[in-house]
């Protein structure tokens, strides 16, 4: 479909917002007319996608997200780039492979429909069989104009973020990140700001210190300009000091400024899939034969709402990478990628838990398996909330039937210095039963203090030294596609010190977990790239070859970013932000402009927004679609 564009800002009245009221409908209809049973086509192939997907602008978007989300939905958006060999182009070859893709979830803050309230931002990064998470500021998230149109909200002490919580979260998964997640848009006069506090340290001794209270402070005071990569949605300046875990590129512009010399982003977990039947998909060899595909989640005859999306192509909105290209998702989205002969990868993302439990519930009704395909295998997945995600790991069995996989939690910081800690703290504990219909779970936790210190949180030092945070569970036991059967693995959480500790060994306990690094002598300039490792072994009884599929499902938790949550301002200040062209400029004078997703490289811009739109009322078409899908179940 061509392009339709909302009419010029000379024109007035609500015309203009009923074109694009009808357009984002018209688009939620081709979408819903595609088949509900069998295998559907991909949405979106390796960036290139359906020509019924309508193009994205600034208008669409918006529309969508004032009008389609209620408090804690999530709007997905999926952001592509590929590499050029020296990194020119993405910024950060260390990263990913040939193709990188980025599953960015937006979370609606407390206004809910009909205002552009927002919670939380996470951008999670999937490619070279690895995902990584970065929880990060909501004026990050440059694929909505957002811009001059939040104020904070909050800046209470009773944040999760304040030091005296101490409660672990290896105690379960029930609880909801997305609600505790949040974080500030642009504040007035933000290019002008300086630094007001003193940051050379950021210890405290303070038990009531809150992460919360101390950054909505800092972001409301003058912001040194050259410590930020965007001066516009300004981080905890950094400390002096430390090696930077990941360098600039050779040849890297003298005078431009390199992502992960500033913070910008607060950080996140890191799965990585090391070995798969004697192959390493993370390897370059897999990127000749990788796929990359994106679906719409299938929701059966369940009613909880339509799906919708558009595409932003590749060069579109003046992107700096010609090769960028990203599509924005209203529904949840599904990306399944293949690197080497064994593995598969599906990642959920769901708009909300209606349509989590609908899309289960569609999975298991098809006994194809081609509906949301492993998804009715997962039962990890009712615990997730926020901008989680849920993988599907699809692994073939080797040649005469047997499996073999490893895969680790290589959690990165800015510096080596806090790596290095961050990595030593890490520890697992069991829960559940081998009896248990589902068999027993890992869960793999991080001590809170590293975490907060690697996060760069300014009162992260209070935090109690025996305190977690769960960064991810995953099961014991694996799928057999053909039958259904579950089977329990033999699994080996590896050591510091290269030892391999059966499952059996680790704690049953979530309060006093297995350690990853039993010795009191960690040495961090030895093992700062070391990282908590898992194997994982099936014998040829357990996985035959005429199993086609194992499936495992590993949940990974985003951590809390500020706390901090924004409203839609409720006056519009006079002087609009592109009066003097400070909004399309802004960060420009250093090159930061053209680097603001430097760190994940696909810098897919959107214009200036009109009026916000009003919305639309699709009703008369759904009443359509509710006709056509009961003749196509005919």
């Amino acid at each position: 479909m061509a392009p339709v564009l909302v009419g010029s800002s000379k024109q007035v009245g609500a015309q203009p917002h009923m074109q694009m009221g009808l357009l984002v409908c018209l688009a939620q209809v081709m979408l819903q007319a595609m088949p509900i049973r069998g295998a559907p086509p991909p949405l979106c192939t390796y960036g290139n996608c359906s020509g019924n997907m309508p193009q994205c602008n600034s208008s669409m978007k918006l529309d969508s997200w004032r009008s389609r989300f209620a408090e804690g939905d999530r709007m997905s958006y999926v952001g592509r780039y590929s590499c050029s060999p020296d990194g020119g182009v993405c910024h950060d070859t260390s990263l990913m492979g040939k193709l990188s893709g980025h599953l960015r979830c937006l979370v609606k803050g407390a206004g809910g429909v009909g205002a552009l309230d927002t919670r939380a931002y996470v951008d999670t990064v999937v490619g070279f069989a690895r995902v990584e998470f970065h929880t990060k500021r909501p004026c990050g998230f440059y694929h909505l104009d957002l811009w001059g149109q939040l104020e904070v909200a909050n800046g209470s002490k009773q944040s999760s973020n304040s030091s005296n919580q101490s409660s672990s979260r290896g105690v379960g998964i029930e609880e909801d990140p997305g609600r505790r997640l949040g974080a500030p848009l642009s504040l007035a006069s933000a290019g002008q700001r300086r630094l007001a506090e003193d940051n050379s340290t950021n210890e405290t001794a303070d038990a009531s210190c809150s992460n919360t209270d101390r950054l909505a402070q800092f972001y409301a005071g003058e912001i040194d300009e050259a410590q930020q990569l965007d001066a516009t949605c300004p981080y905890w300046q950094l400390p002096a000091g430390g090696e930077s875990v990941r360098q600039r590129p050779s040849g890297w512009p003298a005078g431009q400024k390199w992502a992960w010399d500033l913070q910008h982003s607060f950080l996140g977990p890191v799965y990585a899939v090391g070995e798969v039947n004697g192959e390493y998909p993370g390897d370059d060899a897999a990127d000749a034969n990788e796929t990359f595909n994106e679906y719409a989640i299938e929701f059966g005859s369940a009613q909880v709402g339509a799906v919708w999306a558009c595409e932003e192509r590749k060069g579109s909105s003046g992107s700096s990478n010609p090769d960028a290209s990203g599509a924005m998702y209203d529904g949840g989205v599904r990306i399944t990628s293949k690197r080497g002969a064994y593995l598969t990868t599906h990642i959920y993302q769901f708009k909300n838990d209606a349509q989590r439990d609908a899309a289960l519930a569609a999975a298991a009704a098809d006994q194809t398996g081609e509906t949301n395909p492993g998804l009715q295998y997962a039962h990890l997945v009712t615990g997730a909330g926020g901008c989680d995600v849920e993988i599907v790991f699809q692994v073939k069995p080797m040649s005469g039937g047997g499996l073999r996989m490893s895969f680790s939690f290589p959690l990165f910081a800015y510096t080596h210095e806090r790596q290095a800690p961050l990595r030593s703290s890490t520890a697992a504990w069991v829960s559940g039963s081998a009896d248990d219909a589902n068999g027993e779970a890992v869960h793999v936790l991080v001590g809170k203090r590293a975490l907060q210190t690697a996060q760069n949180l300014p009162c992260a030092s209070a935090q109690p030294e025996d305190a977690y945070e769960e960064i991810a569970v995953f099961a014991l036991t694996l799928v057999c596609q053909a039958t259904g059967e579950r089977v329990t693995a033999s699994t080996e959480m590896v050591l510091a010190n290269g030892t391999g500790l059966p499952a059996g060994q680790i704690s049953r306990n979530g309060t006093a977990p297995t350690p990853w690094n039993l010795s009191q002598a960690f040495d961090p300039a030895g093992q700062q790239n070391e990282e908590l490792e898992f194997r994982m072994t099936l014998t040829a009884q357990q996985a035959p070859e005429n199993c086609t599929a194992m499936f495992l499902d590993p949940l990974i938790h985003a951590p809390d970013g500020d706390g901090l949550e924004y409203r839609e301002v409720q006056v519009q200040r006079g002087g609009g932000a592109d009066e003097d062209g400070s909004a399309s400029q802004r960060a420009d004078a250093d090159g930061s402009a053209s680097q603001r997703e430097s760190a994940d490289g696909s810098d897919l811009g959107g214009g200036r927004a009109s009026a916000p739109p009003t919305g639309c009322s699709c009703s008369w078409l759904l009443a359509v679609l509710a006709v056509l899908a009961a003749g196509r179940s005919r």
